[in-house]
């Protein structure tokens, strides 16, 4: 799958249109997102946080970021035990720059 041969190379990623929110975290993140999104999953704040190796009081600020710019959407109340998912801008915009690379699998 392309999102997760982009989130092992996440080193060498281009640059993504929403560059001022999408840091390399955020970006690893939104990969993890998205291959979630793919196998049907809709992991937890703490579970995507610590599997892309960020302490919570990294994962949950950037989280807060991409909710207001549109593209992450977290429920519950209790920031570390929200249930986590792209929204649709952000399944759109995450699948259109994982298209743009063809030659990952």
């Amino acid at each position: 799958m392309r999102a997760e041969a982009l989130h092992v190379q996440g080193r060498f990623r281009m640059p993504c249109p929403v560059e001022r929110i999408m840091s390399d975290n955020a970006m690893s993140l939104m990969l993890t997102l998205v291959i979630c999104e793919c196998q049907g999953m809709t992991p937890g704040e703490r579970s995507i946080v610590l599997a892309n190796n960020l302490a919570p009081f990294e994962g949950a600020p950037i989280i807060d970021t991409l909710v207001q710019a549109g593209l992450v959407v977290a429920t519950g109340e209790t920031p570390g035990r929200r249930s986590v998912g792209l929204t649709p801008l952000g399944s759109a915009r995450m699948r259109a720059y994982i298209a743009g690379f063809p030659d990952l699998m």
